[in-house]
């Protein structure tokens, strides 16, 4: 495995300082990133284009095939975010049933680094994440999502010139209510350092419905949206009646079916009886 991990540093001293004629001239930014998530866009994203770095994150090996049907060697990927303990990692996998199967994927070494809260010697390509060094040169402690850790820590490296996010949707408002505001952040932190941000038009990022005081009113949106209210509202009901006719037809259907069990019953008793026997 081959370390890639960079962050920009000061110098103790600037030679600039001691020489007049002695020019630093700043990092070229060249290198395209792409961050990879698990939202539907990330089948958009540009796994075959060389020119991109791709950076992806915690069980996306375990998806991409499945999932996405992005089938590319573990070498085309640069740089993986695990930014979990290893106790949250062993409890969500057996929450969300793959078990083990991340822990053992972190025990084989990989041709990236993974960059995670610690490191340790059974996992030969895990990095520890410099989180002093990302919040010093960042210039914020604000992280509430694995996309935000690699959003400062792309914003740190001093040779990157675009980033684009490909499955990064943060569209629901359930478990991005906090995630979303914060990659927000660090995008236009990319943005303000002169770096490009590219973003998938079906992601919820850096979008409003109105641009406030420039809102016109669509009346066709206006009727669609209440149209949907209604159909909604119906549809709650339909769903709430059949559910109740499920429970009493599942109560008639125990009642008929204790009623032909006995019927069973007396069968078998009159048969014996039939035949000679003691009932």
């Amino acid at each position: 495995m081959t370390d890639s991990l960079t962050c920009t540093a000061q110098p103790a001293e600037d030679p600039a300082a001691q020489s007049p004629r002695l020019r630093i001239l700043p990092v070229p930014r060249s290198r395209k990133i792409a961050i990879l998530g698990f939202g539907p866009t990330v089948k958009d994203a540009p796994v075959a284009d060389p020119s991109w770095e791709l950076w992806a994150m915690n069980g996306f090996w375990r998806a991409a095939k499945p999932d996405y049907g992005i089938d590319v060697p573990e070498d085309r990927f640069s740089l993986w975010f695990d930014m979990h303990t290893m106790e949250f990692t062993r409890a969500y996998g057996a929450v969300a049933g793959f078990g083990d199967k991340q822990e053992r994927w972190l025990e084989s070494e990989h041709p990236f680094p993974i960059l995670m809260l610690d490191e340790g010697p059974a996992f030969p390509s895990v990095r520890r994440f410099p989180i002093e060094v990302v919040i010093e040169q960042g210039g914020r402690d604000y992280f509430t999502s694995t996309v935000a850790y690699a959003l400062a820590f792309a914003l740190v490296q001093p040779d990157v010139a675009e980033v684009g996010l490909w499955g990064i949707d943060l569209v629901h408002d359930t478990e991005y209510a906090d995630q979303r505001p914060c990659a927000e952040y660090w995008i236009g932190r990319l943005e303000a350092a002169g770096v490009a941000v590219t973003i998938h038009d079906e992601s919820a990022l850096l979008k409003h419905r109105n641009r406030y005081g420039y809102e016109n009113p669509n009346p066709l949106l206006e009727q669609l949206r209440a149209y949907l209210l209604s159909e909604i509202e119906t549809q709650d009901k339909s769903v709430t009646t059949c559910q109740a006719e499920i429970a009493r037809l599942t109560g008639q259907m125990h009642t008929d079916d204790g009623a032909r069990q006995e019927a069973k019953a007396l069968l078998r008793r009159l048969d014996i009886w039939e035949r000679g026997g003691k009932v």
